[in-house]
């Protein structure tokens, strides 16, 4: 990175969190390889000294967006497994808390799913850290309702693949101008994903 001593006339201290929301933009539309510093410098209508005095390498930006992303997925998806409720309950606010998450952030949904590859050695081991800790929260949950028996035995895990490929698929399909409300798809595929992961599971008696 620049030195401080250097700072480039045009790059001012809160440049660094508009630098990171429009390579959000680049990475999702172009991908990571597709987009340079140089075209961020360009989008930003900002000097590329001013870009390199802020990211030293466009794999500082990739890096800091998944890593913050994650984050918070991950907090989301660990916090909704602590509630309260029956196990069931407990899925669907896991499932929720997922889905959201990547409805609301449809850029970064698609840069941690598309482009953590691109990371090095070491972040990506990092970044699979975190993915682990949301797919051991959907196992967890899924281990306590077969305990409960309102599920047969089957491997977590292939549930676990189930729902997260449902809900990663959010941002490939769902377009704002299409003709299926946000929150209608949103709610249709809650209940897609709690269909398919209990299925098999005891029909409740009827009061």
């Amino acid at each position: 990175m620049t030195n401080r001593k250097d700072k480039p006339k045009d790059a001012n201290p809160d440049m660094r969190g508009t630098l990171l929301d429009l390579a959000k933009d680049l990475f999702a539309r172009r991908g990571y390889i597709g987009a340079s510093l140089r075209d961020l410098a360009e989008v930003a209508g900002v000097t590329a000294a001013a870009v390199y005095y802020h990211f030293a390498k466009k794999e500082d930006l990739l890096r800091e967006i998944i890593f913050d992303g994650l984050q918070e997925l991950s907090e989301k998806v660990v916090g909704a497994l602590a509630g309260e409720g029956a196990p069931e309950q407990r899925l669907e606010a896991l499932v929720r808390a997922h889905l959201r998450y990547n409805v609301e952030y449809p850029r970064e949904s698609r840069i941690i799913i598309e482009e953590s590859r691109f990371l090095n050695e070491v972040d990506l081991a990092a970044t699979r850290e975190k993915q682990m800790a949301v797919l051991n929260a959907y196992r967890a949950c899924i281990r306590q309702i077969m305990a409960s028996g309102r599920l047969g035995e089957v491997d977590p895990s292939l549930v676990t693949f189930g729902i997260t490929s449902v809900i990663g698929g959010w941002y490939r399909w769902y377009r704002e101008d299409g003709p299926v409300p946000k929150e209608q798809a949103f709610e249709y595929m809650v209940g897609f994903a709690l269909a398919g992961a209990l299925r098999g599971a005891p029909a409740q008696a009827p009061a």
